[in-house]
């Protein structure tokens, strides 16, 4: 079942404690919670990493970095580029661009 069969997916976050290299993407990583990726590549930086129930990127993008946008200390904008999703990842940018 697709992810806009169900309207939703789940996710893991990891980061902001990556590799260098890593970090070339962006500060926090999100795939599919049940990618093998995540064990093969970050098997070093689980220890930060949490999942979520997401709709969509945006919600993701405000679940990390809710505090930051609020304070003003970031923007929406400025958090999406600080997150990379991997291509496991199917959600819609926000729950409007959603499929019906």
């Amino acid at each position: 079942m697709s992810t806009y069969d169900t309207g939703w997916q789940l996710v893991t976050l990891i980061g902001p404690n990556l590799t260098l290299a890593q970090q070339a993407k962006g500060a926090v990583h999100v795939h599919k919670q049940d990618c093998g990726d995540i064990k093969r590549q970050y098997r070093h930086s689980l220890s930060n990493a949490w999942s979520m129930v997401a709709v969509s990127k945006r919600d993701v993008v405000n679940a990390e970095y809710a505090d930051h946008i609020r304070e003003g200390s970031m923007t929406e904008e400025e958090a999406f580029d600080d997150i990379w999703f991997a291509p496991c990842v199917t959600l819609p940018t926000s729950q409007e661009s959603q499929v019906k």
